[in-house]
């Protein structure tokens, strides 16, 4: 009986047909991830790998009933996997943003009391290029100035609060503020 249990295993395990023999096997699945471009991006998606016994019912927490589901924003999903058999799998599935850009202080020089001579210089990371940077001056909330260049140093400030954004070839965004005092 044992030497048959064997034959029949390895014969389901190689996909080999017997008479009156199935080869379904526990209900798994297996998330695939593909997350979303940027920062509020809904281009994310999430695929299934499912073996078990076929048909499957999926129930998702956005309310598909899809072995798929698209267009996500980064986020948690769950899903619930019901198989013929009545066997159950959830799985928690985190889409999370792509882009993963980063925007950090380099350099800064403090300007002299009333000069024009200080420098900002910040690094970006992630993203794709190319990039470009936004200087916004918020010293005085009443005349806010804006300075746009492609490149992430910014010469010639005054003492003051800043707010340097940068935005990538995809259209995601990193910001940073900065005090020069």
């Amino acid at each position: 009986m044992r030497m048959i249990y064997k034959i029949l295993t390895i014969a389901c395990a190689s996909l080999f047909w017997l008479q009156a023999t199935h080869c379904y096997g526990q209900l798994t699945v297996k998330p695939v991830v593909t997350h979303a471009s940027c920062n509020g991006g809904s281009d994310g998606k999430i695929g299934l790998q499912v073996t078990g016994t076929p048909p499957y019912t999926y129930e998702w927490s956005t309310g598909a009933s899809t072995q798929d589901i698209n267009e996500l924003n980064a986020g948690l999903y769950r899903v619930k996997v019901k198989d013929a058999r009545g066997n159950l799998r959830e799985a928690q599935v985190q889409v999370q943003n792509r882009s993963g850009l980063k925007l950090e202080k380099k350099q800064m020089v403090i300007p002299y009391e009333d000069a024009k001579n200080g420098l900002l210089e910040v690094q970006v990371s992630g993203g794709r290029a190319p990039y470009f940077f936004f200087l916004s001056n918020y010293t005085d909330l009443n005349t806010i100035q804006q300075l746009k260049q492609l490149n992430g140093t910014f010469k010639g400030l005054s003492k003051g609060r800043y707010l340097v954004d940068v935005v990538d070839a995809k259209g995601c965004t990193a910001s940073l503020s900065i005090r020069l005092k």
